[in-house]
């Protein structure tokens, strides 16, 4: 069991997962706030470092595995500790990533998705799409023993002169090749290559997320399997996974989840912001006075792990205009929760976004997207707090969040704010499900 994982095993018990092995390493391309990097350190594997192209989600990643104090990557010295664009990386530092060749054990990541997602806009030009094959690349020129890499769903689905022909709505704008076959075609002849969709939400996440991962073993291990082995893998790890962390078989719901962070309940406060070293925020705003409550279920027993009654950052609530909370105290009053608003629904209200959902208490939310008003709160008149997107991630509240909390117009397209590092990132208790399933397989190779 991992030194810094969230929370203790019982003696003897899941002897898989106990085994006393060297840490494994990884790199983490593509990284964010670090969700996927934050699982695999949790399982028992030892970062070696991890790429990311934007400043605000680099800060966060940088003040949690190299500055902070529960987790440590052993950074390399001659890879300078800043925000790197994987193509510059690549060109400056050749020769040393060729030096990690046989000293790597996985490589793992989640490539920007924008042209295969199934939300959003799509433009199958856009230069985001073609960073799979960078992904490749450092794939090839370190050769690890695993590949691990995350995405939406669509990065599966192949778009080419068939597709082209008979394309609907949802196919318009994504890349003719999936990035599944992209990625099968090139390493193919080095690695086995095997896909599934996961569920976060079966894996005590509060969130019905679904991903795509495809795992990769290096042939020359030995490693031989029949199609569907990747599914099996996670799949025969889900149980042992929620029983070490006491969560049963039942989805953890939003409330179950947020509970506790309740500006209403008997011990919620709200209290001026105060800005603190890890956001230049403007004044004005309030946010949540939390207090710890005696009363802590499985999920936030695990989210509270080591904080001993300390308050987590990235408690600022949104200002909401009177209207607004007007507006979202009527929904919650007149239409059911865990639900999107349809178009009949928007144009009484007069809004033209198109996705507003009421979290459903009894329920995991919604998938979270990079836009924090897609949300509301399923009691209270107001969106969600970057610390509530997290709890809903599993992030642990003593994992800190640095930068602006939002961003817009044009700024979207360079700044990575709080919500969208959260929204971006794997969430970890998912990562960490795949760090035990890859340490098990290894130890059998």
């Amino acid at each position: 069991m991992a030194e810094n994982s969230y929370l203790s095993m019982e003696a003897g018990a899941h002897s898989r997962l106990s085994r006393k092995n060297v840490k494994p390493t990884f790199i983490d391309l593509f990284a964010g706030c670090g969700g996927l990097s934050l699982g695999m350190c949790q399982s028992g594997w030892n970062g070696l470092f991890g790429v990311e192209l934007r400043a605000d989600a680099f800060s966060t990643y940088k003040a949690n595995f190299l500055n902070g104090t529960r987790l440590s990557i052993k950074w390399p010295r001659w890879l300078e500790p800043h925000a790197w664009n994987i193509d510059s990386l690549l060109k400056k530092h050749e020769p040393r990533l060729r030096k990690l060749r046989g000293c790597v054990d996985l490589v793992c990541g989640g490539p920007p998705c924008q042209g295969f997602s199934y939300s959003g806009k799509r433009n199958r030009d856009d230069p985001r799409n073609r960073l799979v094959l960078r992904h490749i690349e450092f794939v090839e020129l370190v050769a690890p023993i695993f590949v691990l890499l995350e995405n939406v769903p669509g990065f599966s689905v192949e778009h080419g002169k068939k597709a082209r022909s008979q394309r609907v709505g949802s196919q318009k704008g994504r890349p003719a090749i999936s990035g599944a076959q992209r990625l099968r075609d090139r390493l193919s002849k080095s690695y086995i290559i095997d896909d599934c969709l996961v569920c976060a939400s079966k894996f005590g996440v509060p969130q019905i997320r679904n991903r795509y991962f495809a795992v990769g073993v290096r042939k020359d291990t030995g490693f031989s399997a029949e199609p569907g082995w990747a599914a099996d893998l996670i799949q025969n790890m889900r149980r042992e996974f929620l029983d070490l962390h006491h969560l049963g078989n039942r989805p953890v719901t939003a409330r179950e989840a947020i509970w506790d962070l309740e500006t209403t309940r008997r011990q919620g406060s709200i209290v001026d912001y105060a800005p603190d070293a890890t956001c230049n925020s403007p004044t004005g705003f309030t946010q949540i006075e939390y207090k710890p409550s005696k009363k802590q279920n499985c999920f936030i027993r695990i989210m509270r792990h080591g904080m001993n009654g300390q308050a987590p950052n990235s408690l600022r609530i949104a200002r909401h205009t009177p209207q607004v909370k007007e507006r979202f105290q009527f929904i919650l009053k007149e239409y059911p929760r865990g639900r999107r608003l349809n178009d009949e629904e928007r144009s009484h209200l007069g809004v033209k976004k198109q996705r507003i959902v009421p979290l459903d208490p009894e329920a995991p939310a919604h998938t979270l997207t990079t836009l924090p008003d897609d949300l509301l709160h399923y009691k209270e008149p107001r969106i969600l707090t970057a610390r509530e997107y997290a709890r809903l991630q599993s992030f642990p509240d003593w994992f800190e969040f640095h930068g602006k909390y939002t961003t817009g117009g044009p700024r979207r397209s360079v700044e990575c704010p709080r919500y969208t590092q959260i929204g971006n990132a794997v969430p970890p208790l998912v990562a960490e499900a795949w760090g035990y399933a890859l340490r098990g397989l290894l130890d059998n190779l």
